[in-house]
């Protein structure tokens, strides 16, 4: 089975990051490893985040120089065979999306999408 690494990326987004939150911590592919690196949010987002703890495998909070800059930083932490940028504000269209492209995938394509 497929290592799937999610990676959220925040910055001052406390009024989007839940429901992006929710739906990661929905999915119900049971080999997820969850990345959250916020570039040190002062709005609130954190404590959002904090709520889903237990669903979040790496949580890093401090400044960087933007999106792309925390997208590459986030690569240091994932384990996946595989790595999905779900960017805060965006939802998957239903708790299976994971398990249905990955439960009967046996390929080794270098980019699925």
């Amino acid at each position: 089975m497929y290592r799937i690494s999610i990676v959220t990326v925040t910055y001052n987004c406390d009024d989007v990051v839940e429901e992006t939150l929710r739906s990661v911590s929905e999915q119900d592919y049971s080999n997820l490893e969850y990345v959250v690196i916020d570039g040190a949010s002062k709005d609130g987002t954190i404590e959002t985040i904090n709520k889903f703890w237990d669903k979040i495998d790496t949580l890093v909070s401090e400044p960087d120089h933007g999106i792309f800059d925390a997208m590459n930083k986030s690569l240091q932490y994932v384990h996946g065979n595989y790595v999905l940028f779900m960017n805060a504000g965006n939802k998957f269209v239903n708790n299976h999306v994971v398990s249905d492209i990955f439960n009967s995938y046996t390929g080794d394509a270098d980019l699925i999408y």
